[in-house]
């Protein structure tokens, strides 16, 4: 047989395919796939569904250098070598047992070259055929006891049939032929944390996070432990060290910013994405991930335009779409939010998260019956998810069935004690079902268990704001802005409540400051707008509404108070405006007010 040394790219191409199966049937240990995940519930939903932190992993995972190096020695003449070129191709291709045979083949030619046994064996790890597996890689082990792979692929096996004694046993073996092997040892440290020795798996990655620094799998099998220990200090500072490592690494900085959101740290996690924003300002995930930070943060000003920005940098991106679809629903622009929630989904139709989202948006909008239908569908596959009770209670609220409501919402929140959002919802459901003590009652319940809580905090303020609970709802307003300085949201409706008050200069300076730093937010210009028509400004106000209309054209409340600001000036405008309100069926909240507006002018 001749050797030398070459490469060849489709072989390669071939294991390294074949490897990731090995890091995959790793993560089924069970793993969560990033500890961004884990540590950003409840906002799993409403963030990143494909984070970008994964790419990362996928692009840093080592490739079985072992095998890697004995094809690169055959001649690209060699009998085995095609041999294995073809069956790699019948793997791709699907056919498994035309594949296998020619591994066996090749195989057989060389029994002292593993590389086809190892091919063999991760071609039955992906099928699930585990004691196939281990028959495998008994026999690479006789013909090549030093082979690293056979063992990890042994573990691998010997774990999946629940043998973790056999399992760590592989492992051990394969980390004592190469110290160090992130395959082998982050392996082996699930391992150690099923056996109830999660010390003994932070020690080993340490190790392998310190031997590995340009390899990001171990670090995240590290922030997993600690997260899902406790141990939240740990995480951030093992993500700062290897960020220091790996300047050049967009991914570990937002697994960092993640953190910071899930452990409800806002000032961090926003100072964290700017600094990183100002580093790789045209990176998409980047991107993506700083109008998401401002989506949280309540900034929609802010995130409106990275978020916008991101799906134009990467339109094929699922979550791209998502997160704007989220934001627009956010800011009740329902139209536009269904026009990006189906984009989502035209590129992954089956994309469950985008599914629950389109099924919110058609209930806000009334279209029920749709509603319903993607309910039924989600139904099959997701029963025991929080969100189908969540939905159903939506479309009992959008039916009017306010105690149906309620009682969803109960369900809900028995599944996610901890979730504000659910909070929320059931304060609004028992108010709407004329149980408004009960419902204030939940939402104060809920801010006094919770100190550090900003959005119950917020909605109960708004809803005090619109009961004229001027001094109680400032108080929350205040508490906000403590937690969360700057909050622009907050600071709107702040401007609102002292025009309520009657401090119109006072209510203006703010407005007019709010303005400044958001020109581009509707519901700001709306309020400096209206507090501007208070003061008998008219003409501006009317200048500035007229702006507010295209930013948001399905905005309600922007359209009745620009006609509020035509009366007078040009009646006939303010006419045509209200009439087109009132023709159009969805239910609203001002609908009564324009009609009152529009008999007034009518009778003039």
């Amino acid at each position: 047989m001749n050797l030398k040394k070459n490469t060849y790219a489709e072989v390669g191409a071939g294991v390294k395919a074949m490897s990731r199966v090995i890091k995959a049937m790793a993560f089924s240990l069970p793993l969560v796939a990033s500890p961004c995940y884990a540590v950003t519930t409840p906002f799993v939903m409403d963030t990143f569904d494909i984070l970008s932190t994964n790419n990362g992993i996928g692009a840093s995972s080592s490739d079985y250098p072992y095998a890697g190096d004995l094809l690169n020695e055959l001649s690209e003449s060699s009998a085995i070598r095609n041999l294995l070129e073809q069956a790699i191709s019948d793997l791709a291709a699907g056919k498994q047992q035309l594949g296998r045979e020619k591994l066996k083949q090749a195989w057989s030619m060389d029994y002292s070259l593993p590389v086809a046994g190892i091919l063999l064996a991760n071609s039955h790890l992906k099928a699930k055929e585990f004691d196939a597996v281990l028959d495998v890689t008994q026999k690479i082990q006789t013909y090549s006891p030093r082979s690293v792979e056979a063992y990890t692929l042994a573990g691998i096996a010997n774990a999946s049939k629940q043998d973790f004694i056999k399992a760590r046993s592989s492992f051990e073996k394969a980390l004592e032929l190469r110290p160090n092997d992130a395959e082998a040892g982050v392996n082996l440290s699930q391992i150690y944390i099923e056996l109830k020795q999660d010390n003994k798996a932070r020690e080993l990655l340490v190790d392998l996070v310190s031997n590995n620094p340009d390899n990001y799998v171990p670090l995240n099998y590290l922030l997993n432990l600690e997260i899902k220990s406790g141990h939240l200090e740990n995480a951030v500072s093992a993500l700062e060290s290897s960020i220091s490592k790996n300047p050049g690494d967009f991914h570990r900085r937002i697994a960092l910013v993640q953190i910071y959101l899930g452990s409800n740290q806002m000032p961090k996690a926003l100072a964290t994405s700017a600094e990183t924003m100002n580093k790789f300002p045209e990176q998409p995930d980047v991107v993506e991930m700083a109008g998401v930070v401002y989506m949280l943060n309540g900034s929609f000003e802010k995130a409106q335009p990275l978020l916008e920005s991101a799906v134009k940098l990467s339109p094929e991106r699922v979550s791209a779409h998502y997160n704007l679809a989220l934001l627009y629903e956010k800011l009740k622009q329902s139209k536009s939010g269904i026009s990006e929630i189906e984009k989502a989904l035209k590129l992954n139709p089956s994309h469950v998260p985008s599914k629950f989202v389109l099924a919110r948006l058609l209930a806000a909008t009334g279209q029920l019956d749709l509603a319903r239908n993607i309910l039924k569908e989600l139904e099959l596959s997701n029963a025991g998810s929080v969100q189908i009770p969540e939905l159903k209670g939506r479309i009992a609220v959008g039916q009017n069935k306010f105690e149906e409501a309620v009682a969803h919402f109960k369900s809900a929140l028995n599944k996610q004690p901890d979730n504000p959002q659910l909070v929320m919802q059931l304060a609004f459901a028992l108010i709407a079902d004329k149980k408004s003590d009960a419902g204030y009652g939940v939402l104060r319940d809920w801010i006094g268990k919770h100190p550090n809580d900003i959005s119950v905090r917020v909605t109960l303020a708004d809803m005090l704001l619109g009961k004229s609970q001027f001094d109680e709802a400032e108080k929350y307003y205040t508490q906000v802005l403590e937690l969360q300085p700057g909050r622009l949201d907050v600071l709107n409706n702040l401007a609102w409540l002292l025009s309520e008050k009657g401090e119109l200069n006072k209510a203006i300076d703010l407005a007019e400051k709010n303005y400044n730093s958001a020109p581009k937010n509707p519901l700001v210009v709306d309020t400096f707008a209206t507090i501007l028509l208070k003061k008998g400004m008219a003409e501006k106000a009317a200048e500035l509404l007229r702006d507010a209309v295209s930013l948001a054209p399905d905005n309600t409340a922007i359209k009745y108070h620009l006609a509020q600001s035509l009366v007078d000036t040009n009646n006939d405008e303010a006419k045509e405006l209200l009439k087109k309100l009132l023709a159009d069926h969805r239910d609203f909240k001002e609908r009564e007010l324009v009609a009152q507006l529009l008999k007034k002018l009518a009778s003039q």
